[in-house]
């Protein structure tokens, strides 16, 4: 027998008994179970790296195999990303032929773009920081009108709570979901407005709709770049 045959022999030995191998099962059970945090789930993901470069068998590729199809490692996740793009590198790792069994999708995580969506996420920061200075201006000056009728400062309120939120998903690449939830809020601006028409009428009503628009304007800005944020995501 060739030194290379008893190579791949040992390499595609079974390793169900192997120690190490018995520890990164418990862990993907856990991982499975949604009992690691996300340090302990980089960390598994770290390990499987590790142990697919030095000792790669056709064990740890179903292991990774069947991690690969969790549907907690989605990809509208920042969590589920990191994650699969870290299987997916341990999957590579392996060498022939497991490398060769990927989903184009996985193959696509083999060189991450940390940089997606940065200018859009960078117009919704900067969107973002406008409202809720405005907001918060606004919502803190007119809490003297808070009273049973007025509505007013929980508009600017509820205007900075969204700018706040948008913020966060300006900071990294989030959910689709949470995109497409913050641009759906343009639709308060115009509703917060209409309500504010109709405590004034008759006198002064179309004014009114008009500068509440105005004032909903940086919120509805922001409220904007997530929607289309969202649209330019892939897929749920």
């Amino acid at each position: 027998m060739t030194v290379n045959a008893l190579t791949h022999e040992s390499a595609a030995a079974p390793v169900e008994n192997d120690a190490d191998f018995r520890t990164l099962a418990d862990e993907a059970k856990r991982l499975r179970l949604g009992k690691l945090s996300d340090q302990e789930a980089s960390e598994f993901v770290s390990s499987v790296r590790a142990a697919a470069s030095k000792r790669p068998s056709e064990a740890l590729a179903r292991l990774i195999g069947s991690l690969l199809s969790e549907a907690a490692l989605t990809l509208d996740t920042e969590r589920g990303r990191k994650l699969r793009g870290g299987l997916v590198q341990a999957q590579l790792a392996l060498g022939f032929p497991w490398a060769l069994e990927m989903a184009p999708e996985d193959l696509a995580l083999a060189h991450p773009k940390p940089a997606r969506f940065l200018g859009g996420r960078i117009a919704l920061g900067f969107f973002a920081t406008l409202s809720v200075a405005w907001n918060g201006a606004w919502g803190v000056g007119t809490l003297s009108d808070w009273n049973h009728e007025g509505l007013v400062p929980l508009y600017f309120i509820v205007g900075a709570l969204h700018a706040m939120v948008s913020w966060y998903a300006a900071a990294g690449l989030r959910s689709r979901r949470l995109y497409r939830c913050l641009g759906l809020l343009v639709l308060c601006g115009p509703a917060f407005s209409v309500l504010q028409m109709l405590r004034v009428m008759p006198h002064q009503s179309g004014e009114t709709l008009v500068l509440g628009l105005i004032f909903a304007v940086p919120a509805m800005l922001t409220a904007l770049v997530s929607l289309v944020i969202s649209a330019a995501m892939p897929g749920d």
